[in-house]
């Protein structure tokens, strides 16, 4: 195995831990540990972790080790505005490129994340949590939007599992959420599409608000 495929391997495995809130903020990274659960040297490891603290996901302590980011709460709020103002202004791209596929794979999406619940299986629901968002980009036809909002999403991620965590309600709301965005897009209806997205968001922050102790 390449040094480039270890490095990538690592960073990906850590980042994973991360925004599925398996390693929680303001927990400690140790290279050595991490190495050895992956199965490879601690060069590849380090390496990962710089290229997450650049995409400002752990933060150096100082002392040479890494621990998770604690979020800010402005930077949370921060976050969700921007994604609030680039989803207003993909409406138009979005509502022209409505098709019964589209509407059946968010259909889809949304069943098979309500069938995840019973096992609690947070990483399909938020795989599928994703596929939903992310079908509903592409349908914009915009390489720029879609190439936007793939860098946000990993920290949308990172705030919906913790929101899942906090709220066992949070899925239920969600897959609400998502029927009446469906709803807003079968009828092409450019004012309550901007809504549903506009309400998505807010609930995402009123959940992620209950854990609010993870901001500090």
């Amino acid at each position: 195995m390449s040094s480039y495929t270890m490095r990538h391997k690592a960073h990906d495995e850590i980042k994973k831990r991360i925004i599925f809130y398996e390693s929680t903020p303001g927990e400690r990274l140790s290279d050595k540990q991490l190495a050895a659960e992956l199965g490879i040297g601690r060069t590849p490891v380090r390496e990962a972790l710089l290229i997450l603290e650049q995409e400002k996901l752990v933060q150096c302590n100082g002392r040479g080790g890494y621990t998770v980011r604690k979020l800010t709460q402005q930077e949370v709020n921060q976050y969700l505005s921007i994604r609030e103002v680039l989803e207003a202004f993909a409406v138009p791209m979005i509502l022209e490129n409505v098709t019964p596929a589209l509407i059946e794979e968010l259909q889809e999406s949304i069943e098979s994340s309500k069938a995840c619940a019973p096992d609690g299986d947070i990483h399909k629901m938020l795989e599928y949590h994703a596929k939903f968002h992310n079908a509903i980009y592409s349908a914009t036809q915009s390489e720029v939007f879609i190439e936007i909002m793939s860098k946000l999403n990993d920290k949308y991620h990172w705030f919906r599992a913790i929101a899942l965590k906090a709220n066992k309600k949070s899925p239920k709301q969600a897959w609400d959420d998502h029927r009446k965005i469906v709803k807003a897009l079968q009828e092409k209806d450019p004012k309550a599409l901007k809504k549903m997205f506009k309400l998505h968001l807010r609930h995402t922050l009123e959940k992620y608000n209950a854990v609010a102790a993870l901001f500090k």
